[in-house]
Order: C-alpha cells, then structure tokens, then sequence
C-alpha cells in the first residue's frame, strides 16, 4: 500500500495492490479523500482501508508491506500517546486482529513499485476504483 498527499487541494490519494505467494496481482484498489493532514495520516488511513478491503472481500493477508518506516515503527510499538495519529493507530492495530498471521513491513520506496502510481492516479477521481 502506498499514499500521497497534493498540498494544494488537500487531497490525499491511496493505493493498495494484493499478491498471491507467487507475486501475481490479485487486484488493486484506488481512492481518494480530502484532508489537511501530514503525508503519515494519509499513510495509515490508506493500510486502514486496505485492511477493511481486505477484510470486506475476505482476502487473507500475510504480509503487508509500505515505504513509510515510521507508520511501521509506531504500529510495531503499540504504544498509547496524546498524539492525533494515536487513534488512528489503535484503529490498525485492532483492525490487524482480523488477520493473526500477518506482519507488517518497511520497505524501501524502490522495492514498492508495484503500488507507487496508483495514489496519484487516485488523484484523478473521486471514486474508489478496483
């Protein structure tokens, strides 16, 4: 999963992609939302999507991989804090329960190439696309 975030509409963009083991697309998910916020709200809210998605179409999810390390390091830690992101953090967290044997992965923005165009294409409209 992938997100990004164009300043001047305060709009953000989401991209999710599903592999089989075998590194073949399954399907993919596009969509967009308007915010003010940071890059790493648009980040969560895009893997909270991808989780209802998967969830709502009963794809099992074993690993989940996205480029921003620091959405990873606070999922990881669970820790509570008074930051505005913390409940958006709680949300993924309870949300993961549905699916107990997956991880979750940084990787680097090189290695994310698969799903690195879809927020800006989610850009582009106001559906969500599948």
């Amino acid at each position: 999963m992938d997100a990004t975030v164009k300043s001047q509409d305060n709009k953000h963009g989401y991209g999710i992609v599903v592999q089989d083991s075998q590194n073949n697309i399954i399907a993919s998910f596009l969509s967009s939302a308007t915010s003010g916020l940071p890059l790493i709200y648009a980040e969560a809210e895009a893997l909270l999507r991808a989780l209802s998605w998967c969830q709502a179409v009963h794809f099992p999810i074993d690993i989940i991989v996205t480029d921003y390390q620091v959405l990873v390091s606070k999922i990881l830690k669970q820790q509570k804090d008074l930051l505005a992101l913390s409940s958006l953090i709680w949300k993924i967290i309870h949300s993961l329960s549905s699916f107990p044997n997956a991880s979750i992965n940084f990787t680097p923005r090189t290695n994310n190439f698969m799903v690195h165009d879809l927020p800006r294409r989610a850009l582009g409209t106001d559906e969500e696309l599948i």
